[in-house]
């Protein structure tokens, strides 16, 4: 567990630069499988999740300002999922928690879930190159 660490935090991307802090943070998330990383992810992945639904056409209206509790709750059911490595409860419950339709939290999980996948997925490429070198 201490090399994964020692890897993820040493990592550099491919210009030299240091990995994004959320992907580090959410990679081993991941591969620890540590749901109690939750606070720290959700510190430095709200803004950019938030942003990220407002961009969108299709989510743009249901996730502004005040209501930002619905970017929370999506960010953090994507989260869980990812960490999990399945969907722990039906988008149903799910939808209705954060008072969305159906299609349109399935939406927004798809579009958060892929997005972080993302981060940790470059991170952890950013590791193995700075184990075993490129």
């Amino acid at each position: 567990m201490t090399d994964i660490a020692h890897a993820l935090g040493s990592a550099r991307g491919g210009d030299g630069e240091p990995s994004d802090p959320l992907g580090v943070a959410l990679a081993l998330a991941i591969a620890c499988r540590r749901e109690s990383d939750w606070p720290r992810i959700h510190g430095l992945a709200h803004a950019r999740a938030l942003a990220l639904l407002q961009e969108a056409q299709r989510t743009r209206e249901r996730f502004v300002s005040p209501n930002t509790f619905r970017a929370s709750l999506v960010l953090h059911y994507a989260f869980v999922d990812l960490v999990a490595g399945r969907t722990m409860e039906p988008i149903g419950a799910r939808a209705r928690v954060a008072r969305l339709r159906c299609g349109e939290y399935a939406f927004a999980h798809r579009l958060v879930a892929s997005w972080m996948e993302a981060l940790a997925a470059t991170a952890a490429a950013d590791a193995v190159r700075a184990l075993f070198g490129s």
